[in-house]
Order: C-alpha cells, then structure tokens, then sequence
C-alpha cells in the first residue's frame, strides 16, 4: 500500500543519517540528535575564534571557512530539514549550511556574552560587598545616593574620587564660609 511506502522510505532516509548529520528544527528529535550534539559541541569550540573578528566581512568569512571546513571534512557534515506534512528529510545545499552555522554561531556568541556579563556583574557585586558596598549604588545604577557635581575638580579624577568617598559636593566646604551660610 501507500502508506507502506511512505513509512518504508521514511526508514531509508532515517538509515541515510550519520552520526555527524544535523537535524534542522526546534523539536526533541533533533535536540538530541547525535550529530546535533556533535554540532554544538563543535561551535562552542569555534566561538572564541568567532569573537575576535573584528568587521563583519571578517565574520563572514570566518564562517564560511567553518562552513566549509565542517562539510567538507572526512566526516562530510550535512543539514537536513523536515517536510511540512511528509515523513521526508530533505538535504540542505551549501548557503543553507552556511546560514544554519552563521546562525548557530551568533547564538552562541550571544549566548557567551550573556553568560560573561552576567558573571562580570556578580563578581562586581561580591568584591563590592568585601569592601563595605561604598560603590554600590554607583555601579548597580540605582540612584539612592546624591553623586556631588563640582566644577572645582577642574577635571581631576583623583578630586572627584574624594569627593565620591567623602560624601562632599563641595571641596573647600569646611575651609571657608559659603554665601548661605
């Protein structure tokens, strides 16, 4: 019958995939998918040389080479998607690859960036809590505290950093009479 075929074809594709074959969709089959597995392991290991391009042209290339390192290989890396409403598995080309791994990479750089700002904030909290929390307020960008505004720092960090500690909005405060006083 039909349905035979169908289902007989199916198997003959599903036998096709390999273990470095990626499987192209958002569902738990191709989550985990061994040559999904695989394909994510392998763009974690080329994020870092992702993040130091510099241009996009840069990053373009970057994947292109990737791309082509990965399909080409002996282990011969392919993309397949599902047919809406058919059992049938259909091979990527090449610019479909490429924009599988571009994607791929951005979400992982993106990903990464998340991550590091997200641990780079925390590492600021903890050193600020060891050290009183003076700049808490500062950092975390919560505006409780009154920052001085002095144009008598003429640009001097280090003035404003004690104006910053001691609390004063004005430097000479203490060392003569102020108009309102």
């Amino acid at each position: 019958t039909h349905d035979e075929e169908e289902a007989e074809t199916a198997e003959h594709i599903i036998d096709k995939i390999g273990p470095f074959d990626v499987l192209c969709g958002r569902d738990k089959g191709s989550f985990n998918n061994i040559g999904n597995r695989r394909f994510r392991i392998l763009i974690s290991l080329n994020v870092p040389r992702y993040l130091k391009c510099n241009s996009r042209c840069e990053r373009s290339a970057m994947i292109l080479s990737l791309t082509r390192e990965l399909c080409q290989s002996a282990t011969g890396l392919r993309f397949f998607k599902h047919v809406q409403n058919q059992p049938d598995l259909i091979l990527l080309d090449f610019k479909q690859s490429r924009d599988k791994v571009g994607h791929a990479l951005r979400d992982a750089a993106s990903q990464q960036r998340e991550n590091c700002s997200k641990i780079a904030k925390q590492q600021l909290k903890d050193s600020d809590q060891q050290e009183g929390g003076q700049f808490n307020d500062i950092f975390t960008g919560n505006n409780k505290m009154n920052l001085p505004v002095s144009i008598d720092t003429h640009n001097n960090p280090a003035a404003r950093l004690d104006m910053l500690v001691s609390g004063s909005n004005n430097e000479e405060e203490n060392d003569e009479d102020t108009p309102f006083s």
